[in-house]
């Protein structure tokens, strides 16, 4: 059986199998309105996890940077989520 527990703009499902009883299963992506055919993305649902992270990190650093460098306070005062 597949779990699908995640979406991105309707068109990108990601997914992993139920059926082996793996508490760390590996993450699976399908890209619908391709030839396309689902492929591993992550080994693991631990390493999804980290590379999740790792990108929103990554994120919230470049745009700090960015505001610093612009003599902006590094985070909005209005609470914008950026």
């Amino acid at each position: 059986m597949l779990l699908f527990f995640r979406m991105h703009q309707g068109y990108t499902f990601f997914y992993f199998l139920t059926g082996d009883k793996n508490e760390n299963p590996p993450i699976y992506r399908y890209l619908e309105m391709t030839d396309q055919t689902p492929f591993k993305k992550w080994d693991s649902l631990a390493d999804y996890f980290k590379s999740e992270v790792e990108e929103e990190i990554s994120h919230w650093a470049k745009n700090i940077e960015e505001r610093l460098r612009k003599g902006l306070s590094p985070k909005p005062k209005d609470g914008v989520n950026w």
